[in-house]
């Protein structure tokens, strides 16, 4: 029959302690594949997937602006904004013009604001996993 020591029991004790507080403080890498888009392609914040965000009329608020949070509350915020409106038909996703543009990768979860003057626009960002464009219309 083996005998323990005192230390060897501390060991023994205190090793799965120790294991739990190392991983439980591991924090997912963002490069990391978060499984919603099994073998997305895109590699990183700003290439991947981009979100065109337009509006059909015009609401009288001035210029729109637009951000995107990740899921881990990093916020992404539009370079261009929302300038004019399309009346007859959406705009084109590869050439967007008077539109709020956000590349983002590919396959995250995503929520969206948009603002102008006196208007405020929320949502979840449509999941997408087969496409490089996804247009968002501001109602």
């Amino acid at each position: 029959m083996t005998r323990f020591t005192n230390n060897t029991r501390a060991v023994f004790i205190l090793l799965p302690f120790l294991c739990i507080a190392l991983f439980a403080g591991c924090k997912k890498d963002r490069d990391e594949d978060d499984g919603l888009c099994p073998n997305r392609s895109g590699g990183g914040i700003g290439g991947g997937h981009s979100y065109v965000f337009w509006t059909a009329k015009d609401f009288g608020c001035g210029q729109i602006t637009v951000e995107i949070t990740d899921q881990y509350g990093e916020v992404w915020t539009s370079q261009n904004k929302i300038t004019g409106f399309y009346a007859s038909f959406p705009p084109d996703c590869n050439n967007p013009t008077n539109c709020a543009a956000i590349s983002v990768l590919h396959g995250w979860k995503y929520t969206y604001r948009a603002s102008c003057s006196g208007k405020v626009w929320t949502g979840t960002v449509p999941l997408d996993c087969d496409t490089r464009c996804s247009l968002i219309e501001l109602k």
